[in-house]
């Protein structure tokens, strides 16, 4: 039976509607968003009492979630683990992501990519490898043992193994020929620049010559000087190149963070950038009441969800609630090919979320 959603706020990906309803048909497909009185009669309601409804909110760098580490265990179990984390805080899609490592974990990470899709599992996009094509300089809590320089010959096994699995990369373009990353961009890896030491015309190339995005602004990069302004006065001045923000305080103070939202506008986004406690494996990540960090004291990770940062950004970074919310919608979405991934559209499909916001 299709479904009617009133009596709260709906967000759309883009618009906050108010006194509005939200028509699902039976197949689960979105209709249209009517005043209550367009209602069909046909429809079931549902009452929100008040509470938000929205696409699912969208996480492309976490690494684990409930327990389970995908670097410890990369199998269809941590994988679903982290799902449920995932939907806890709001999101409904994800990117697994792998830190650093021996590339036999990325080949591990790949089969239980491609096991949870062929077991039916939902809301995976696929993996995230964040490294190990890294600045040393930058390693931040990456193992430095496994940085290394990309051979072709690593990277065509890696895109061979991987498959559809293999979605997203963070690298250093400074540190080795472009070639690199415009074979993993011709198979549809999306690139991004981080752990990178590169000065601003470095980096300025690198994004001029296609690569879209940054990973979590101003950490583990070449920071913003007068005389030197690094991969963040690239990113800042940049017009079209999107970046990541883990919006804890932590990662970032909100102040700068605020600073980069009025300078980024739309070109900035959410991610949680989330690992869980872990005392065993290569990552040890240690719970400091409210974020990760490794035996030795250097962060490592947070302990956000994606709802806790859309209300972080609507208190610190003086944005309206529909702003926040597409930080973790269609702004991510709009680094993929995904018809209805962060955002309602007619005739689609789209993972519906209902949520309470503190902020």
């Amino acid at each position: 039976m299709p479904t009617a959603y009133l009596n709260g706020p709906i967000f759309d990906g883009l618009t906050l509607h108010h006194n509005k309803a939200l028509l699902i048909a039976d197949d689960e497909t979105f209709v249209g968003i009517v005043s209550d009185d367009e209602v069909p009669e046909e429809y079931s309601i549902v009452d929100l009492n008040g509470q938000y409804i929205s696409p699912g909110l969208i996480d492309i760098q976490i690494y684990g979630g409930n327990g389970k580490m995908f670097s410890d265990e990369p199998t269809v179990e941590t994988i679903e683990h982290t799902y449920e984390y995932c939907k806890a805080g709001g999101a409904t899609h994800f990117l697994i992501t792998l830190a650093t490592n021996d590339v036999k974990i990325f080949y591990e990470g790949f089969k239980a990519v491609h096991a949870y899709w062929q077991k039916g599992g939902k809301g995976l996009l696929g993996l995230h490898l964040e490294g190990p094509y890294l600045n040393p300089a930058k390693r931040g809590a990456h193992i430095l043992e496994y940085i290394k320089k990309p051979t072709i010959e690593e990277v065509l096994s890696l895109l061979e193994a991987g498959g559809k699995a293999f979605r997203m990369m963070t690298l250093a373009p400074e540190c080795f020929d472009f070639t690199i990353v415009e074979l993993l961009q011709k198979n549809g890896v999306l690139v991004s620049l981080g752990h990178s030491n590169a000065s601003y015309e470095e980096a300025t190339q690198a994004f001029n010559n296609g690569i879209p995005v940054g990973t979590h602004l101003f950490n583990a990069m070449s920071g913003l000087q007068h005389r030197a302004p690094g991969v963040v006065g690239a990113l800042f001045d940049h017009p079209t190149v999107k970046c990541s923000l883990v919006c804890d305080g932590i990662h970032v103070d909100f102040a700068a963070a605020r600073v980069a939202k009025k300078i980024m506008g739309d070109r900035l986004f959410y991610i949680t950038d989330a690992v869980t406690h872990a005392e065993e494996g290569s990552y040890k990540h240690l719970f400091k009441g409210d974020h990760y960090a490794l035996p030795d004291g250097t962060l490592s990770g947070s302990a956000l969800t994606m709802l806790q940062s859309v209300e972080n950004g609507i208190k610190h970074l003086n944005i309206s609630i529909e702003e926040s919310l597409r930080m973790a919608t269609s702004y991510p979405a709009s680094l993929f090919n995904k018809a209805g991934l962060g955002r309602f559209e007619k005739g689609v499909k789209s993972e519906l979320v209902k949520f309470d916001l503190s902020a």
